[in-house]
């Protein structure tokens, strides 16, 4: 989040743009995207992908 205030980065919930301002709770956990400065798709997140069953 310090990144995001810091530099004025914009986080979606999706890679592809479509949920801004908002979290991922996939699987139990939160995530977000951004895109860097060449416009690549970054995510962090804090469950891996498939881990609640």
């Amino acid at each position: 989040m310090a990144v995001q205030l810091n530099h004025h980065i914009v986080r979606v919930a999706d890679p592809g743009g479509q949920q801004s301002g908002e979290w991922n709770n996939h699987d139990g956990g939160r995530g977000l995207c951004w895109a860097d400065p060449d416009g690549h798709w970054l995510e962090i997140i804090t469950r891996p992908y498939g881990s609640r069953s």
